[in-house]
């Protein structure tokens, strides 16, 4: 299990990698599958070469490991090259880490949260969108800003005005029979949860739009959630922005979140 970057690693110089965090249980990964394909899918739009069984099997083994927690995996691009410029054979290093897993989801999940918003625009960049990679340092300055709030979470929009995504996780709305959630084109991430929840909509008929929406839209719903790989799914209890204070029905993200589950066990793997 490699922890330590070298000075010439391309992960700690320029952020060029991919990364996933995995929820564990006994040994398992909470929606397998989709970290594997979706750390492959992202690397090759930045040119990196994975293995998907290669990647699958260390995941399943750093998860037996670790037994219960967090599990992340940062890809980096390996080392070398001149400046920016990779070298002309890229080798992809993997780096495991494990942690607990944070004991406020248990408590958000059944109390939900208050959500501001960030005054930090998300910028707009369709090459980049959707990718989990190691660029972070738009979330580092929003949690900055949420150190400063007195909200659980923070709605972020992008240079567009139109709604992204929370701190750390997607965002999902529900209005007038219909499921909201942000399309994600120019900036974001596409979360293994927020696939989840849109395959499992899908499936089950129901209405779901995939699109630009303004923060507007979210604030006159009658439920919202956020949802990741650890959460995976909470409901949000308020909104609040410039003295404005909405406040939101748990009842249907509650009735989803127990919808939910037996699609969602069905997905641990691999078997131990």
């Amino acid at each position: 299990m490699s922890h330590f970057f070298s000075a010439s690693d391309r992960a700690a110089n320029y952020g060029d990698g991919v990364f996933t965090t995995m929820s564990v249980t006994d040994g398992k990964v909470a929606l397998y599958q989709r970290h594997c394909q979706r750390l492959v899918r992202d690397a090759k739009r930045l040119g990196l070469p994975l293995d998907e069984k290669t990647i699958a099997r260390r995941i399943g083994e750093e998860a037996r490991l670790l037994g219960d927690g967090v599990l992340k995996l940062l890809v980096s691009a390996g080392e070398g090259g001149r400046g920016y410029a990779r070298p002309e054979l890229v080798a992809p290093t993997l780096h495991f880490t494990h942690a607990a897993m944070p004991v406020h989801y248990a408590v958000q999940q059944r109390e939900g949260i208050i959500l501001g918003c960030a005054t930090l625009r998300l910028a707009v960049q369709p090459a980049l969108a959707g990718i989990k990679h190691l660029n972070r340092l738009e979330q580092v300055l929003i949690k900055r800003e949420l150190a400063q709030q007195d909200v659980e979470d923070l709605i972020v929009l992008d240079a567009n005005e139109h709604v992204a995504e929370a701190t750390a996780s997607n965002v999902f709305w529900y209005s007038d029979g219909t499921w909201f959630t942000p399309a994600l084109e120019r900036c974001g991430v596409h979360g293994v949860m927020r696939e989840f929840l849109i395959d499992w909509l899908l499936r089950n008929d129901q209405e779901l739009r995939v699109g630009d929406f303004r923060l507007s839209d979210l604030i006159q719903a009658e439920s919202a959630l956020v949802c990741n790989a650890l959460m995976p799914i909470i409901p949000l209890r308020a909104f609040t922005r410039d003295g404005q204070h909405i406040s939101y029905s748990k009842s249907r993200v509650e009735s989803l979140f127990y919808a939910v589950q037996s699609a969602y066990k069905d997905e641990y793997a691999p078997a131990s």
